[in-house]
C-alpha cells in the first residue's frame, strides 16, 4: 500500500492516473531499506477471506496542507491497494504488483 502522487482514482487506466509515489525520486522504497522509506510507503494490509479489513496507520513527516510535500497540494494524494504483499525493500515497488484499490485523501 502506498500514497501515490496524484489523486486522480481513474478505474478505466488501472489506477495508473494516481501516478507514481508520493515524493518519489527523494528516497528508496520501503519500510526496511537501511536509507529509510520513502515518503510514499506504508505498511501492508491483511484483509480476511470473507474480504473484510481493517486499517490503521501513521505516517511520520506527512502533513495534510503544509510541510515539504504536503498531502493536500494542488494534485492532491490517492491511497493506492496493490494486489500482492510489498516485501519492503525491493525496488520501485516492493513486489507489490498491479494497482486494485485506490481511493482520494481528503479531509472532512
Amino acid at each position: 500500500m502506498h500514497l501515490h502522487a496524484r489523486a486522480d482514482c481513474a478505474a478505466d487506466t488501472g489506477f495508473k492516473s494516481s501516478m507514481g509515489h508520493h515524493g518519489e525520486g527523494e528516497g528508496d522504497h520501503g519500510l526496511l531499506n537501511p536509507r529509510g522509506p520513502g515518503k510514499g510507503d506504508l505498511g501492508n494490509i491483511y484483509v480476511a477471506e470473507n474480504g473484510v479489513g481493517e486499517l490503521q496507520f501513521f505516517k511520520a513527516g506527512a502533513f495534510l496542507d503544509s510541510g515539504d510535500l504536503p498531502l493536500l497540494d494542488s494534485d492532491g494524494t490517492a491511497i493506492v491497494i496493490h494486489a500482492e504483499e510489498d516485501d519492503q525493500i525491493s525496488q520501485p515497488i516492493g513486489g507489490a504488483g498491479a494497482r486494485i484499490v485506490c481511493g482520494v485523501v481528503t479531509t472532512g
